[in-house]
């Protein structure tokens, strides 16, 4: 079982994530999947794909690359780096040009088959950083 279980979350990342396949989301995506994360708050299959478009708009290129994958029962745990070049609007903040990589790490609880609950830990201040949309000090300057 839970190999079946990583089997489908790497499908989610590599074909629905990575290639943008609605199709896929839809297959794999139950329908009342939710987030537990409340700055990111996603529901339903709708709410995954709006996600996944929101990501792809903002950076064209967008690849999710697994570095590990761990399953447990019905848990898969994914560590993973985003990287992508950021050409489209991403939560108001208009297209800098610039690429980003940054660690990634995702809890899918997948029942009968179907992803129905993810939580995300994203280097969001890296990815702010990498844009320069932020900037902080490094360690031994004064801020």
């Amino acid at each position: 079982m839970s190999q079946d279980n990583k089997a489908l979350v790497r499908r989610l990342i590599e074909e629905g994530i990575n290639k943008g396949n609605e199709r896929v989301i839809e297959e794999l995506v139950a329908p009342n999947f939710a987030t537990r994360e409340e700055s990111m708050r996603t529901v339903g299959v709708e709410g995954f794909k709006e996600m996944v478009a929101a990501f792809r708009t903002a950076f064209p290129d967008a690849r999710m690359t697994i570095e590990d994958v761990i399953a447990e029962g019905n848990k898969v745990i994914t560590w993973a780096y985003f990287t992508g070049t950021h050409r489209g609007p991403l939560e108001g903040i208009p297209p800098t040009g610039k690429q980003v990589k940054v660690k990634d790490v995702d809890l899918y609880r997948i029942e009968n088959g179907k992803i129905v609950e993810s939580s995300t830990t994203f280097d969001r201040l890296g990815m702010l950083k990498q844009l320069g949309i932020i900037s902080v000090p490094e360690e031994g300057e004064e801020g």
